[in-house]
Formats: C-alpha cells, sequence, structure tokens
C-alpha cells in the first residue's frame, strides 16, 4: 500500500476503537463537541460517516491504480502504432495543412538556419573532410601514382 492508503486504513482503525469504546463505556453519554451537544448514538454515527467515507477512498484509490495500470499498459503496447500512424498521415497531407488540422496535427517545420549557423556547417564539413583525408573526383585525379611519377635520372660519372 502506498503512503495515503496505510495512513487512511490507520484512521479508520482508530475510528474504529473510538467507536468500540463509545459503545463499551459511554453508550449513554453525552458529549459537548465544538459547542455542540451530541449524544453517544449520533457521535457514533457520525464516526461511521467518517469510516465510510474514507473506505470509500481507499477502495476508489486501489480502483484508480488499477485503472492507470491498465490505461499505460494499452498506451505503452501501441505507442509504436500511433507514432507510425502520425507519420503516415503527414506524409500523405505533408502539402494540405487544413487537413493535417483535421486530424490534430501540425505540418511539419522547415528548419531556417542563420548565415552563422550556415558557416559553422561548412566549416565543420571541411574540417571532416581534412581529418578523413577525403577528396572529391577532381582532386583524386590530381594525385599519381608511383609509376607516373618521372623520376630525374642521375648521371652516375665514373670514378677512375
Amino acid at each position: 500500500m502506498t503512503q495515503s492508503s496505510t495512513s487512511k486504513a490507520s484512521i479508520v482503525a482508530a475510528l474504529g476503537k473510538l467507536i468500540a469504546g463509545i459503545q463499551a463505556h459511554q453508550a449513554t453519554g453525552v458529549f459537548l463537541v465544538d459547542g455542540k451537544t451530541l449524544t453517544a448514538a449520533q457521535t457514533v454515527t457520525v464516526l461511521q460517516s467518517i469510516i465510510n467515507a474514507l473506505n470509500a477512498v481507499i477502495a476508489a484509490h486501489g480502483a484508480l491504480k488499477e485503472a492507470v495500470a491498465t490505461a499505460d499498459s494499452v498506451s505503452s503496447e501501441n505507442q509504436d502504432l500511433v507514432r507510425d500512424l502520425r507519420l503516415n498521415i503527414q506524409m500523405l497531407y505533408s502539402q494540405s495543412a487544413s487537413i493535417l488540422t483535421d486530424f490534430g496535427l501540425a505540418p511539419r517545420k522547415v528548419a531556417t538556419l542563420t548565415p552563422a549557423q550556415l558557416l559553422a556547417r561548412a566549416a565543420r564539413a571541411k574540417a571532416t573532410r581534412a581529418a578523413r583525408n577525403t577528396m572529391g573526383t577532381k582532386q583524386k585525379l590530381r594525385i599519381q601514382t608511383y609509376e607516373q611519377i618521372e623520376w630525374p635520372t642521375m648521371a652516375l660519372a665514373a670514378t677512375a
């Protein structure tokens, strides 16, 4: 049980003992409470109504926990379906914002980057190409193989 249910249950138990004590020792007594005079029967009736209300809260709390657990279970089981359905509808009607609003969806927003963000993106791309030694087709054409290199010829002088 949670803290609130345990607390309510202990209050119910304490009130039950209070009723038992009144019925055992003050069955014909009169109580002056908060400026009102109450007979033992009236006091027991008030206490019993509190117990009934707390028992209803405890039962409702248990039913609420079960309902929340069921809702969470059903929601988590069908989460992928709902996500895919929304994506499918957004793809089908991406050009019609009015139809998307009928489904409770908004059209996808196109990301607009500031000039500073575009410059930063270009700098990152250039740094990545340099770090990975990535080359385009024209850059690759400039590379020569070992056989294509013209080596200077050296004349060996005859030493005599």
